[in-house]
């Protein structure tokens, strides 16, 4: 049995990154096609500590080193598999590890890139120095069509393979379901860390939009704190007149999450986040039928058919966010119709299932070239 070394993101802290790693580390198929091991890349253990440096950060990072080396010394891997960050201090740090791996093996090298950035960073000296040396003689993988341009200086298109995120499906706890026409107003949900760059204020100020054209909605916020804390949300709340119809519901998880996507009508997620890739979150709105509100980043257009499962927006378009969720809230046949249509794409295109699936024939793939 081939033997594949994955290092990759887990959590906590929980983010997209570190979900799709978590899928991949429990995963019966995968680890039924190969002989598995797992490093956990992530020197942050909360999204406090992200970005930032200190003694334990530095000591786990050596530590997650130490282990990079005795696997594959060891363990001896045919195929190497690295969540790569892709700009910023994050490429640097994993910089050391790919060079490590290229010093101790000649085996495959496989990048999985979970964000976004590399053409942002790539006319740096040093950056383009580092991409040059770490994207040779490797394979990428993308989570949509529209990503590869991200590693396209450094990478032939021949060596880059697109495999979008899954996410498994749902076995409904009865207190999840819930006739949506008991609420009273439409409800609109955001979901994601409370990152600023991921819309939270942009979708605040839409709101306000709503609420001085007199339209009846409820909007509800769920997420760890990030660069935003529930004080800095609770006071532009306030600030923008809008404790009536705004609530912060703090972070959620398992069958607690899934209810707050059941009893929502509309899920906004108006990101302009620098690294964005996909949006996994998107997605677990797709599977519960709710229209979605985004944005024409990353790969985001790749998950989010515009006008028809939902709406695509320009970044920090509080104007634009406020009209598409103004149509949706006056129209509940529209917003079913989008609904039906993105969970009939999730079916079809994002369930954790053809993720696997897709990962494995990629690694045959490559381990049938060595």
């Amino acid at each position: 049995m081939d033997k594949i070394l994955f290092v990759l993101h887990l959590p906590p802290p929980v983010h997209g990154a570190a979900m799709v790693g978590d899928y991949v580390r429990k995963s019966t198929a995968i680890n039924a096609a190969f002989h598995s091991k797992f490093i956990n890349l992530s020197t942050s253990h909360s999204l406090g500590e992200i970005g930032k440096g200190g003694v334990v950060k530095l000591l786990r990072y050596l530590k997650m080193l130490y282990s990079v080396y005795k696997e594959v010394t060891n363990f001896k891997p045919d195929l190497i598999y690295i969540t790569l960050s892709s700009a910023g201090f994050g490429v640097l740090k994993d910089s050391l590890i790919v060079f490590l791996v290229k010093l101790l093996t000649r085996k495959k090298i496989v990048f999985h890139m979970h964000n976004a950035g590399v053409n942002r960073f790539q006319d740096r000296a040093l950056y383009n120095f580092v991409y040059t040396k770490v994207f040779k003689n490797t394979t990428v993988i993308v989570l949509s069509k529209n990503l590869k341009k991200d590693v396209s200086k450094y990478v032939k298109d021949e060596n880059i393979r697109i495999c979008a995120n899954g996410i498994p499906k749902i076995d409904f706890d009865p207190l999840v379901i819930r006739d949506k026409q008991q609420t009273e107003h439409p409800r609109i949900l955001f979901l994601s860390n409370l990152i600023e760059q991921k819309g939270v204020y942009v979708l605040l100020k839409a709101c306000q939009i709503l609420k001085k054209k007199g339209i009846l909605f409820n909007c509800v916020y769920v997420g760890s704190e990030g660069d935003i804390s529930k004080e800095d949300l609770d006071n532009q709340i306030r600030n923008f007149d809008l404790q009536d119809q705004v609530t912060y519901l703090g972070p959620k998880f398992g069958d607690e999450k899934y209810r707050e996507f059941a009893k929502a009508d509309i899920f906004a997620f108006p990101t302009y986040y620098d690294s964005e890739t996909f949006g996994l979150v998107n997605v677990e709105a797709m599977q519960f039928s709710l229209p979605i509100i985004s944005t024409a980043i990353g790969g985001v257009p790749d998950v989010i058919e515009n006008n028809v499962s939902g709406y695509l927006v320009q970044i920090k378009n509080e104007v634009e966010v406020a009209e598409k969720l103004a149509i949706l809230i006056k129209n509940p046949d529209l917003r079913r119709i989008m609904g039906e249509k993105g969970y009939s794409n999730y079916q079809n295109k994002f369930t954790l299932e053809i993720f696997e699936q897709s990962l494995i024939k990629i690694f045959k793939e490559l381990l049938l070239e060595k």
